[in-house]
């Protein structure tokens, strides 16, 4: 019998072969299974027709009811025997049919990936042209095209690859295997069809399309005009853009990449923490490759994590810690530079102090955002690939959220994450939410330790209040990936966007950052001994924090967990950033203040805005959706390339926007509001000379606190003696840099 059969296959290969005009054919097993394993019938083709009342949907074009036809009459043909009429188009329908999915097949257990570059590949022959679909089943008859991110959140769904003309929509394909009441293939699930998902398809243009082009074509025109401006005046005659004095002239040089690109290497000032940039650079990379993970998760239920499953790289790829640096570093910044630059009390009780305080702010944080949001609109829906259409279009979602004015005020960590338009843009709405009560705190610490500690602890112990509140409320939150999918984004909802249960690294890092402005220049040495073992213990919190973050069984214990792991991280950070400040770390010390780490700390923010459409764009240049294989997989594969890319472009994106912002913020407060009117000087009244009394007064004791100032923070060994002999910075760039108007990088 089994000679038989394998002279039975031998003579179907040869009449194939005979068919197709002597042209070779590959002998694919898989192909000579599905031809002989199939049935074919165009009489029971179903097509899309039109809906009275709904005008979005239209019939299935002629074009695409004529290639399906062909396709499926030139399979029929070869299976059947009959001779081929045009060899080629044989051809390409057997490679076409190649180009589908198999069942069963290796990997996830709900999704089944053809061949995207064999369909692909199938446009270079000259003929019509194809594109990848994903046919979406499900047990019930329903809709699924509207649902957010990923239709495959749901249990009981496949995603099934296939190849077909472009000329058709995902809308036609549902209704041509969905209508059919026998599979076509006998390795697609007898279940219904809700939604056929395409790696190729037409994107109408938007007025937003044209109005951002048109922007993104003036910005670089005033870029490339100005730098070559800037050049020409540095190489020629020798003039610096540091050294302009007029303003249209600042103003303009202020967009040149000439100037702009120093900055980004500079020495930073004498007072900077250093260390910090080691920590941008490296909790930028610990987000990127958790929010691969959590895309990959969208579709991938093996990736979920049990408590009783939790491993030390699991944690670290599903815990909360990343954001958590980010906010406790911003919290150190905003109150170390406040306390260090020992402004006088007149200068803290007037109002324009502050109200140019929150400017510096609004600018830094949402020039750049604002920016790649509108490209992020413009352009993003145009990322197509096997993954975009694996999570129904999620670009497409996204870009159609985008109202701007939530991102602009920051508000958007107060909507539905379905209705944010740029998810990353959250994070950077809870740190201006800090900022708008940070002058409670910084007054509070400026006139007493204690009252601003205080106040400080009683906010963190109200954040945490708010976060036990609401997981004991709602009980279907869990853990960050350790539940079911469809919870995460409530909880993102309802604790982790928003900015009580942040409230806490906040506060320690304003403490943390009190406690380093007061003990510059100290003279206390730490034995090494005593050092090391302090460096053991805080290596074994941290990993615990890491453990523990995302355990628990009830919602009291996973709003514990919650509460003491941030605790038990921020103190952490805390040790490393004050021991390397302090020249107590050692070799630690020494590789977290390299000067390598300069220009990607300074770029993080950039890099930190850029990275969640980096994932879109990358991902979608593979040849299938995304699989999680293993951790170092993931980390190489994936998260490196998105983090260089990332950084790329997080390049230009800083020197054409953020630092020209920074430069024209800082040109336009030293034109309208001089500092004079913010540093030592008031107004003066019908009184004058009882105010002109009390000026010099300020300015005795402004200079008597400078000088107090500068010898509390004389340096005590060689490395801070090399800190103070290095260059100083152009008097803009310092400027840039200001402590009490600006903001340090996020």
């Amino acid at each position: 019998m089994s000679g038989l059969k394998i002279f039975s296959r031998f003579v179907f290969v040869s009449w194939i072969l005979l068919q197709v005009g002597g042209v070779k054919i590959i002998n694919d097993s898989r192909i000579q299974v599905l031809l002989s394993n199939s049935s074919f019938s165009v009489d029971k083709l179903v097509y899309r027709g039109k809906i009275p009342g709904e005008p979005d949907e239209l019939p299935t074009p002629r074009i695409c009811k004529k290639l399906i036809s062909e396709w499926f009459e030139n399979l029929s043909q070869l299976k059947n025997g009959r001779k081929c009429e045009k060899p080629e188009e044989c051809l390409d329908a057997l490679d076409q049919l190649d180009a589908f999915a198999r069942f069963p097949a290796p990997g996830s257990p709900n999704i089944y990936d053809g061949s995207f570059r064999k369909c692909n590949e199938l446009n270079e022959r000259g003929r019509h042209r194809r594109k990848y679909c994903y046919l979406i089943q499900t047990d019930e008859k329903m809709n699924c095209r509207e649902e957010y991110h990923s239709v495959l959140f749901h249990p009981n769904r496949t995603a099934f690859g296939i190849c077909g003309p472009e000329d058709c929509h995902g809308k036609d394909y549902a209704s041509i295997f969905g209508g059919m009441q026998q599979k076509p293939f006998h390795f697609m699930m007898d279940r219904p069809v809700c939604a056929v998902f395409c790696t190729v398809r037409e994107i109408p243009k938007r007025n937003m399309f044209y109005v951002f082009t048109s922007f993104m074509i003036l910005l670089v025109s005033i870029v490339f005009f100005s730098s070559l401006y800037d050049y020409i005046r540095d190489t020629r005659y020798r003039l610096s853009s540091d050294t302009e004095k007029v303003f249209g002239q600042r103003a303009i040089l202020s967009f040149s990449l000439w100037s702009n690109i120093e900055f980004l290497f500079q020495e930073n000032r004498h007072g900077y923490i250093k260390c910090l940039d080691c920590l941008r650079s490296i909790t930028f990379t610990w987000i990127v490759g958790q929010n691969v993970v959590g895309h990959l998760a969208f579709y991938d239920k093996e990736l979920r994590a049990t408590p009783s499953q939790i491993s030390l790289s699991s944690s670290a790829l599903s815990s909360l810690i990343p954001i958590y640096t980010y906010i406790f570093i911003s919290g150190l910044t905003v109150s170390y530079a406040f306390i260090r630059a020992n402004p006088s009390p007149q200068i803290i009780k007037r109002p324009i102090t502050w109200l140019v305080f929150y400017f510096h702010r609004w600018i830094r944080l949402t020039s750049a955002l604002m920016v790649f949001i509108g490209f992020f609109d413009a352009y993003g829906k145009y990322i197509q690939g096997p993954y975009d259409a694996l999570t129904g279009y999620s670009m497409v979602t996204q870009t159609d959220q985008c109202t701007y004015w939530k991102d602009i005020i920051h508000v958007s960590n107060f909507v539905a994450v379905d209705e944010m338009c740029y998810l990353p843009a959250w994070h950077l709405a809870v740190d201006f939410q800090f900022t708008l009560v940070a002058p409670l705190f910084l007054i509070a610490f400026y006139y007493s330790a204690k009252i601003g500690t205080t106040l400080a602890v009683m906010a963190s112990l109200a954040g945490s209040g708010f976060t036990i509140y609401f997981f004991l409320k709602n009980n279907i939150l869990h853990s960050a990936f350790t539940g079911d999918h469809v919870f995460d984004d409530k909880l993102v909802e309802l604790i982790l966007s928003k900015p009580w249960n942040q409230m806490a690294p906040y506060m320690i890092g304003m403490i943390v950052g009190y406690f380093l402005a007061e003990k510059a220049g100290s003279r206390r040495i730490i034995h090494p001994v005593a050092s090391a073992v302090i460096w053991v213990i805080v290596s074994g919190l941290a990993v615990s924090a890491l453990m523990f973050g995302n355990v628990g069984t009830s919602q009291l214990q996973r709003a514990m967990a919650n509460i003491f792991s941030r605790a038990v991280w921020c103190i952490c950070l805390a040790w490393i950033i004050v021991s390397t400040e302090m020249k107590w770390a050692g070799p630690i010390g020494h590789f977290m203040e390299h000067p390598f780490w300069r220009p990607f700390g300074k770029l993080s923010y950039c890099a930190f805005i850029v990275h969640h459409m980096a994932v879109y764009f990358l991902f979608n240049m593979e040849e299938q959706a995304p699989r999680y294989v293993s951790f170092w997989h993931e980390y190489f594969h994936y998260t490196v390339p998105i983090v260089i890319y990332s950084y790329f472009v997080a390049f230009f994106l800083s020197l054409i926007v953020e630092i020209p912002m920074i430069r024209l913020n800082k040109m336009l407060l030293d034109k309208f509001i001089p500092a004079s009117k913010i540093e030592d000087k008031e107004d003066i009244s019908e009184s004058e000379k009882e105010n002109e009394e009390d000026s010099d007064s300020l300015k005795e004791e402004s200079e008597k606190s400078e000088k107090n100032q500068k010898s509390k923070r004389k340096p005590v060994d060689e490395r801070s003696i090399e800190d103070q002999e290095e260059n100083e910075m152009s008097e803009e760039w310092n400027a840039m840099d200001e402590p009490l108007l600006e903001r340090d990088y996020y």
